[in-house]
């Protein structure tokens, strides 16, 4: 049920790497072309509640990939539009600093701020979701009162993948003993 707003409406926040998507070459930090996008199981599921609560849903991430020449910035838009396919077009928008000394980097709150002004977002009952402490330090600067690490709020999928990837490098490497 979708709930009707006077005014502004709660946002969730969300980091992209490791906290709604992995890479899935595990030697990877973030997938840098669509195909290495993987989405945690049951993230989409929970954030679907949250947009039909009447939620903003936003992707906020660091792409320093981008200025350190790992990507171009064609390729990151290729990889958010896979990431928001896969995630059956969930986002409302998603945002990222390639720059790797910005205001709108994380842990400073220039995408949160853009976010707040452009879509009259309510910081004080919205929530940010992230896996590292530069996206609870955004969280803070930008005011927004609710802050989750990604494998608090999506524990299920995060211990799934988890699981797999130690296992298949066990895997790996009970293979390579045995040769």
């Amino acid at each position: 049920m979708r709930i009707k707003f006077q005014g502004a409406r709660p946002a969730l926040f969300l980091d992209l790497d490791s906290t709604v998507r992995y890479c899935i070459d595990p030697e990877k930090q973030c997938p840098n072309t669509p195909e290495e996008v993987m989405i945690y199981p049951g993230v989409v599921d929970k954030i679907k509640n949250f947009k039909e609560a009447g939620f903003f849903i936003f992707g906020v991430s660091n792409q320093g990939g981008i200025e350190l020449g790992y990507m171009t910035e064609e390729d990151c838009q290729k990889v958010m539009e896979a990431t928001d396919t896969k995630m059956d077009n969930v986002f409302d928008t998603i945002i990222w600093a390639s720059e790797l000394k910005s205001h709108n980097r994380k842990p400073n709150p220039g995408m949160i701020e853009q976010l707040t002004r452009k879509y009259n977002v309510d910081l004080d009952t919205s929530i940010m979701v992230g896996d590292k402490d530069s996206d609870l330090m955004c969280s803070l600067n930008a005011g927004v009162r609710q802050f989750f690490y990604a494998k608090d709020f999506f524990v299920e999928g995060h211990q799934e993948v988890e699981r797999k990837q130690k296992l298949d490098h066990l895997n790996t490497n009970f293979s390579d003993l045995m040769r």
